[in-house]
């Protein structure tokens, strides 16, 4: 592997600044270019790469952000898998995930002779590509506001389920490729020392959970009482830390930060972190794709150029038809089922981390890897096609069909994110003015969920059974996660007048029709949020000045004004 520029300059490494600048600056100026045409980012650095690598070479300077952006990638899906919701979540999705990643794994196995591979190359692209793109997709159905939609709901399952099922996958990816090295070392060994290596990865892996469990909650409860910035470098650091663990112990340091993720995913800190590391993993993955791509031998492509239609094809109907098949299994109406398989069929972020591990083993080479790469990518680009013609694809084959015989009294799949028709307000800060909002608001009119930067208190109300979570509500990722685009009403009470204006910004790009009231502190400020997005601004000098002469008023025995309410003591 070469460099790009072999410079340096006053301690400076001049040349890995300038191999991140141009990789950084051709997967922007092409993911740009491709963004006008809807195709995603991760496409676009992918295609950027195969330019890229016509010109230069990788450079190993990249590697260890392409660790690092697995490591993020793999801390943020343990974000998000809060095992309470799972254990009371929706079975029958469970279920067709679990089927979804089974069936597919079988179907795809042909692809492996069609690209010239050997059986353990054949199962380990049948596994990649047994996965799809979570980023995509759930993008996607975001943009077409379909999150909450029955279709989006089974997505989102199966989604869960394939990044679940990526843990395994990645642990077995040595054994496909053992080395004679290993096998000669456990003949040595024999049973006893299989038997202790497996008691100490047993034992650390008991106490990393332990740890998780019961001392890292509180430690980022406790640098979030300081910062949520120090409440970041102190995540990160228990993400590395996990990772160097089970590293040391010689399972996959993904496996270590999946596990720093569930360890923070029951907590009320996931919202407010996941949008915080959000920005620096997809800076990390914008460079480990792009590298991704620079690695695909483009003559080798070229000269099977025809493999390429002829693997993308395969992949997306078996793919299609096995997903559909495991959703209908489930207990799904034939619809629905169609839909979700054509919605999930293409390859995934998952699937180029599989291939790169795989090339690492020397499970599959040239040209077979570089031909799968590009397979993949062609499944990128058609995926908001995909989606888009999901429904009706489905509509139009499965019109005659039902569910099961086993499934007939399922009339859908049940709720996996609220079942309770009352409108949501969000109320984002909970200080004086939040409290007495949410105290004038009916409980039983209206369900609330609060934003708050403060732990104690969303602690607090926790404890309460009040739905708290904790974060800054100008995080996009967060207003996401709590539900901005659903929400009826969302309610604005921080006295940042800046926040308030990048929220307003943001839940405007979210949710169209709700009503959004906030507080600003001048009339400039509240004109500038009504620009932006708000339905109401309350301005505090206009508030206190009518306030304060409602009062005159009513000292002076002026009856027809109304007499202001004395604000309660907390």
């Amino acid at each position: 592997m070469g460099v790009f520029l072999p410079l340096a300059a006053g301690g400076f490494a001049t040349d890995t600044a300038i191999n991140f600048l141009i990789v950084l600056a051709s997967a922007a100026v092409v993911a740009i270019v491709l963004g006008r045409l809807r195709v995603s980012p991760i496409s676009g650095y992918l295609i950027a790469g195969v330019i890229l690598g016509t010109f230069i070479t990788h450079d190993e300077s990249v590697d260890a952000v392409n660790a690092m952006a697995v490591v993020l990638l793999m801390f943020g899906v343990g974000l998000h898998m809060d095992l309470h919701t799972l254990r009371h979540g929706a079975r029958q999705l469970i279920v067709a995930g679990v089927l979804a990643v089974a069936i597919a794994s079988l179907v795809l196995l042909p692809l492996g002779p069609i690209l010239g591979l050997g059986l353990r190359g054949t199962i380990g692209v049948a596994l990649a590509l047994s996965l799809s793109s979570t980023a995509v997709v759930l993008r996607l159905l975001q943009v077409r506001r379909e999150m909450r939609s029955t279709t989006g709901r089974i997505a989102l399952g199966v989604l869960i389920v394939q990044d679940l099922a990526v843990i395994a996958m990645l642990a077995a990816v040595p054994l496909l490729a053992p080395s004679a090295h290993d096998a000669a070392s456990q003949a040595r060994d024999g049973l006893g020392g299989l038997l202790a290596r497996a008691m100490v990865v047993v034992g650390g892996m008991g106490l990393l959970i332990f740890a998780g469990s019961a001392i890292v909650p509180r430690l980022i409860q406790a640098a979030s009482r300081v910062s949520t910035e120090v409440m970041l470098v102190t995540s990160v650091a228990v993400v590395l830390l996990s990772a160097l663990i089970t590293s040391s112990l010689s399972l996959s340091p993904e496996l270590g930060a999946f596990l720093a993720g569930v360890a923070l995913a029951s907590t009320p800190f996931r919202y407010q972190l996941s949008g915080q590391v959000a920005p620096i993993r997809d800076l990390f993955l914008a460079v480990f794709f792009t590298s991704i791509g620079m690695t695909v031998d483009l003559p080798s492509v070229l000269a099977n150029w025809w493999l390429v239609p002829v693997a993308t094809l395969t992949l997306l109907l078996l793919k299609s038809m096995s997903i559909s098949l495991a959703v209908w299994l489930s207990g799904m109406t034939a619809s629905l089922s169609i839909a979700s398989g054509v919605m999930l069929a293409q390859g995934g972020e998952f699937s180029l981390v599989m291939l790169s591990l795989l090339s690492d083993q020397s499970v599959i080479v040239e040209p077979a890897r570089s031909i799968v790469i590009a397979t993949v990518v062609a499944s990128l680009v058609v995926t908001p096609i995909l989606v888009a013609w999901a429904h009706p694809v489905g509509v139009l084959l499965g019109m005659r069909a039902g569910p099961p015989p086993w499934a007939r009294d399922v009339a859908a799949v049940p709720e996996t994110i609220d079942n309770d028709p009352r409108p949501l307000i969000l109320v984002i800060g909970f200080g004086p003015i939040g409290r007495a909002v949410v105290d004038r608001l009916p409980a039983d009119r209206f369900r609330h969920r609060i934003v708050e930067l403060n732990a104690d208190t969303v602690r607090r109300l926790r404890a309460r059974g009040i739905d708290a979570r904790f974060g800054d509500g100008s995080n996009p990722e967060l207003l996401e996660s709590v539900g901005a685009d659903e929400a009826e009403a969302i309610i604005v009470t921080i006295p940042d007048d800046e926040a308030m204006l990048r929220i307003c910004r943001l839940v405007r790009t979210m949710n169209d029709d709700a009503c959004v009231v906030v507080r600003a502190g001048t009339l400039g400020r509240g004109n500038l949020a009504r620009t932006l997005g708000a339905t109401h601004a309350v301005v505090e000098e206009v508030a206190v000045a009518r306030e304060m002469s409602e009062w005159v008023f009513h000292e002076l025995g002026d009856t027809d004004v109304p007499v202001p309410e004395e604000p309660e003591t907390p």
